[in-house]
């Protein structure tokens, strides 16, 4: 979205709003002025009492510059910087309700005042390098304390500006990019131990979420804002509480978009997985496959929770050793009550789901999401040179996956034939190719499917479907498990596949095959 839009990224990261005049000073001069003048500030905020005429603008903007470098301090100053938040988290409820000890000019201008001590806190959310255990604990509840008062003015205030909205968004920004981004050096591991980040990632990230989704209803964001807000997140996808956050968020829009537009009728949107507890492409397992159907992720397998399907089946590199057989049991004792072993002959998958009868049709759901899938399910897959040609004429999209081609999920054309042993894709191959194997038996009879799709997903089921040495027992375990249907809904050209399918059954059932033990 707004992809043509200029990002504002380095403009928040090279802003210099939150920096104080007494930085041009020495270090002890401004620490002792700041010592001496926070102190008496913080005193008459506790006893709710104005003590200090601050009646004038050159007053109280005089009184900012001190507070903008005491939340610079070292964390050793501890006492200084938790003085300089609590009196900035009071002037913003100028926003608000002010309290008495709110001076004038603030009252009288709050909007303009409150963009300044917003880019002012950010100098808390700065990591201090080489800080104990203690002394980063005690910032992040500061940080915490910051972020609860943003929350209620963005909450609560009903005089908030444009400028402000953006203020308070890039501040969000800014703070997560300080605690998220990756190391600017090639050999740096990331923050001196402890890391603040460590405390603060799901919170902040979460802060930011939801003040978003609030300017949306409140103050829409500016397309520069939200290309620079996609751009930021690429930078911190390699955090697993960006990737939970989006996905929550996710989830909860997804559920009122389709009370909207289905009614009431339509069913719950509820997190209910049908499990493949085996892995279906080992022989010696299917005697003993049992299915089970949980509410949740069982405890064993809630970190990480975005992976209900690879997180049930043995990697690569166990599955021809000894521990392939123990994890296996290990998280069928972890399941719920399962039903009893059945032998090969009795194989049943209880894995088809009930169908919506006013779901969307199958274009829909592959014009929002296609893309991503069929890239992702053929993550690392050496094409065959037709295929490859047909692939890179139909990918002509610009995203946060094509610009990191080189470093992510995109379609690799090499002809190293060393990558057929590289596992790295295979859980995303798994899950990208049973949610398409979803989509297309969710087919309705007469239901238009554009052809670049059926071309596309056959392609994806003839490399995921593969017996020879290049196959992938999850990808593999993943499309047999979840298309059951899918030779008996009324898909144009599915007959193709059925050679393709009747091979991988045969490796699958037969009790011969040393192939996959």
């Amino acid at each position: 979205m707004y992809s043509e839009w200029a990002p504002l990224q380095r403009e928040i990261q090279c802003n210099k709003a939150n920096q104080s005049v007494l930085q041009k000073f020495p270090a002890a001069a401004g620490k002792e002025i700041v010592c001496s003048v926070v102190k008496h500030l913080a005193k008459n905020c506790s006893t709710s009492t104005i003590a200090v005429d601050l009646e004038e603008d050159k007053d109280v903007k005089w009184t900012i510059e001190v507070l903008c470098f005491g939340l610079s301090l070292p964390l050793t100053e501890h006492e200084a910087i938790r003085d300089c938040v609590n009196i900035y988290c009071d002037w913003l409820t100028s926003l608000t309700s002010p309290l008495e000890s709110v001076p004038k000019p603030v009252i009288e201008n709050p909007n303009l005042y409150a963009r300044e001590i917003i880019h002012h806190l950010l100098n808390l959310f700065v990591p201090r390098v080489g800080s104990s255990v203690d002394h980063v604990k005690r910032q992040s509840a500061q940080c915490q304390r910051v972020l609860r008062s943003i929350e209620t003015v963005a909450l609560d205030s009903t005089i908030l500006t444009r400028s402000t909205w953006e203020t308070m968004l890039k501040f969000l920004l800014a703070a997560n990019d300080s605690l998220l981004a990756p190391p600017a050096e090639k050999d740096d591991i990331g923050l001196s131990s402890p890391d603040i980040a460590e405390h603060l990632c799901e919170r902040v990230l979460s802060v930011l979420f939801e003040i978003w989704i609030l300017a949306c209803a409140r103050c829409f964001p500016s397309p520069s804002l939200w290309k620079t807000f996609r751009n930021m997140c690429v930078d911190w996808r390699h955090h697993d509480a960006l990737v939970q956050q989006w996905h929550r968020i996710n989830h909860a829009l997804l559920s009122r978009l389709l009370k909207i537009m289905y009614g009431p009728s339509y069913p719950e949107l509820q997190i209910c997985i049908p499990q493949c507890t085996k892995d279906l492409a080992n022989s010696t397992n299917t005697s003993n496959t049992r299915t089970s159907s949980t509410a949740c992720t069982p405890p064993g397998q809630r970190k990480p929770p975005m992976r209900p399907f690879s997180a049930v089946t043995a990697p690569l590199t166990q599955k021809t050793s000894s521990k392939s057989s123990s994890t296996s049991s290990n998280l069928c004792k972890m399941a719920s009550p399962l039903t009893p072993s059945i032998g090969t002959g009795q194989l049943l998958l209880d894995c088809s789901l009930t169908m919506a009868p006013n779901r969307p049709q199958c274009n829909s759901i592959l014009n929002l999401f296609g893309a991503w899938l069929f890239e992702a399910a053929l993550a690392g897959v050496m094409l065959h040179p037709c295929h490859s040609e047909t692939a890179q004429k139909q990918d002509r999209r610009t995203n946060s996956l094509s610009e990191s081609r080189h470093s992510s999920l995109a379609v690799d054309y090499c002809s190293d034939k060393n990558r057929i042993a590289d596992n790295t894709y295979e859980c995303g191959r798994a899950e990208a190719c049973g949610t398409l194997c979803r989509i297309f038996c969710a087919h309705r009879t007469g239901e238009e499917i554009l052809p670049v799709y059926y071309a596309r997903f056959y392609i994806t089921m003839y490399y995921g479907l593969q017996t020879d040495d290049s196959m992938s027992n999850e990808v593999l375990s993943s499309i047999l498990f979840n298309s059951c249907d899918l030779l008996r809904v009324d898909l144009a050209g599915a007959q193709i596949l059925v050679p393709d399918i009747l091979n991988a059954l045969e490796l699958v059932l037969s009790d011969s095959s040393q192939k996959f033990k």
